[in-house]
């Protein structure tokens, strides 16, 4: 027995297989595929008869520029020198201000709360 490989025909066992293959069968997700197999079988049998391609090629388009950096990295080092220090992030408005970033932070080497200075990252 010759089997035909028209894509109607791929298209149309896919499907089948993809509602076998999931267990339970889903009547309506059943339903939907079979009503979307006859909208494809027109579409190709239509675009068949036009002589056009049925599977165009899709244009190509460049990527955009890349996304600005948001945020930096910063280190807020203890001022109680005990050499302990948080990361943090610091927002592109707070970069455009030239004040460098001051906290009042717990330092658990000291068991209080000191104030933190801000850091460039090495």
């Amino acid at each position: 027995m010759e089997r035909s490989f028209s894509k109607s025909n791929l298209i149309e066992s896919y499907l089948k297989s993809s509602v076998r293959r999931r267990g339970s069968m889903n009547w309506i997700r059943y339903h939907l595929n079979l009503k979307l197999l006859a909208r494809l079988r027109l579409i190709i049998q239509y675009l068949s008869v036009q002589g056009e391609c049925v599977f165009p090629q899709v244009e190509t388009q460049e990527m955009g520029d890349k996304k600005k950096a948001g945020a930096l990295f910063v280190k807020l080092v203890s001022t109680a020198g005990t050499g302990f220090f948080y990361v943090v992030k610091k927002t592109k408005r707070l970069q455009t201000s030239q004040t460098k970033l001051e906290f009042r932070k717990y330092d658990p080497r000291v068991n209080s709360h000191v104030l933190f200075k801000e850091e460039k990252m090495k």
